[in-house]
């Protein structure tokens, strides 16, 4: 088992150091992530203005996790990372992410009710691309 992760490891390694050595791949995917943002903002618009302001940080979760990745690439592009940014993005995405995917797959006979087919396959395929980010 420990062989497997260590494997898993280098794995995962190897393909993060490639993306980031690639600044068009790395300017493509903050793009990407903030569409996500902004489509995420426009997807919680309502909860929104029925929440009290103080508490729209604790409303938008995944919009705020793609753009707090787009903001920790930012800073890696710029030479200047920041480990509490990077750890804030990376478990962000990964529990909001997989999270979402959960939920979306255990209950999609609910979420086919108010939405189109091709919107739940967007919000499953986006937020595992999420979690996988």
């Amino acid at each position: 088992m420990v062989k497997y992760l260590d494997f898993l490891t280098v794995f995962f390694s190897e393909i993060f150091d490639r993306i980031l050595q690639n600044d068009l791949l790395v300017k493509l995917i903050i793009l990407a992530n903030l569409g996500g943002t902004l489509f995420g903002f426009y997807w919680y618009q309502d909860l929104l203005q029925s929440t009290p302001v103080y508490l729209w940080p604790l409303v938008p979760d995944s919009p705020l996790s793609t753009l707090i990745i787009s903001i920790s690439l930012v800073l890696y592009l710029r030479g200047r990372p920041n480990r509490f940014i990077d750890a804030l993005a990376f478990f962000g995405n990964l529990k909001y992410g997989l999270w979402t995917v959960f939920v979306e797959v255990y209950m999609f006979e609910s979420f086919l009710t108010v939405n189109s087919v091709p919107m739940y396959i967007f919000i499953v395929v986006s937020h595992l691309i999420m979690f996988f980010q």
